[in-house]
């Protein structure tokens, strides 16, 4: 699925910006946002340790389309595959809107900084969600929870 693991991909980028409780801080407060940060006219989001900032207003329904984008590819492994006609139209409408998007987490001490796209196209013929984009805005924190408890017991 994904080159890296949750937990894999979480400490990459704990250890990246700054450490693992000030990560694990902002995703509690990122999952304590409604409604999501990312429909925020401002195109910035600040919390204790971190100012998360994006290139581009997003609308309700991109965000919609791309949650359940999101699903599809956890359940199929790929965004596109088996998409009836109508979801497909949309999947690719918010995958042209999304396409040149850029997020950037600025660590407000240090000022390391993480900068990523939400579509992920370094698998040839093949558009994903970028994992990091999904521990961030998608997954609960109860399931990024368990898969690092999960992680732990291997």
């Amino acid at each position: 699925m994904n080159k890296n693991t949750i937990k894999e991909e979480i400490e990459l980028q704990a250890n990246n910006l700054s450490n693992t409780d000030s990560f694990i801080q902002l995703l509690k407060d990122l999952k304590d946002c409604k409604p999501n940060i990312l429909l925020h006219k401002s195109l910035k989001y600040n919390n204790k340790d971190f100012t998360i900032s994006w290139n581009k207003t997003i609308h309700k329904d991109t965000i919609a389309v791309l949650f359940n984008s999101i699903r599809h590819e956890d359940k199929k492994g790929d965004m596109l595959d088996g998409l009836a006609t109508n979801n497909y139209a949309n999947t690719m409408t918010m995958m042209k809107t999304l396409k040149p998007l850029e997020i950037q987490i600025l660590h407000k001490k240090n000022n390391k900084k993480l900068v990523f796209n939400i579509l992920n196209t370094s698998e040839e013929k093949k558009t994903k969600i970028n994992l990091i984009f999904k521990i961030l805005f998608f997954y609960s924190y109860s399931y990024l929870n368990k898969e690092l408890k999960k992680a732990d017991e291997k």
